[in-house]
């Protein structure tokens, strides 16, 4: 009897431990007082002297570079995908190469991109604001260079 209720009991407390929520990356970082990756973006910008017309720009700007990125990507991730597919699947080296061929179009589509965006956001915030947040850029990445090779999975 005494095995019986010491199986239960400990059959319940591992029933307890695994219906706590896990604490991944996600969960701990809400629920801390830093800012999420994007809000130091505008706090940086809080720093210069921007007027509200240039605030609103920059916003736009960031926008459209977004959606447009977010479809470079996909569009790189589905042709790398299919880049595997063709090695895997023994095909010839014409079409490995074709395929090679799309994946650094959108590559280099994606460097145009971030080019036009840079000079669009100089345009809009003035060269001495542009030299600031570049010094504002290398400070922050080297001050937290660590904390994103931390654990990061490539």
């Amino acid at each position: 009897m005494k095995k019986l209720i010491t199986i239960t009991m400990v059959l319940m407390l591992a029933g307890f431990m695994f219906a706590q929520p896990r604490m991944g990356r996600s969960q701990t970082r809400m629920d801390q007082d830093r800012p999420m990756m994007g809000q130091n973006v505008g706090n940086r910008l809080e720093q210069l002297d921007l007027s509200e017309v240039q605030m609103s720009q920059l916003q736009e700007l960031r926008n459209e570079y977004q959606k447009d990125m977010i479809q470079l990507r996909a569009d790189l991730k589905v042709n790398r995908i299919e880049l595997k597919e063709l090695i895997a699947d023994g095909k010839t080296r014409k079409s490995i190469d074709a395929k090679q061929n799309s994946v650094t179009k959108v590559q280099s589509k994606m460097a145009d991109l971030r080019i036009d965006h840079q000079i669009k956001v100089r345009k809009v915030v003035g060269e001495e604001n542009y030299k600031k947040m570049g010094a504002m850029n290398r400070y922050h990445n080297k001050k937290n260079f660590h904390k994103r090779s931390m654990g990061r999975k490539r």
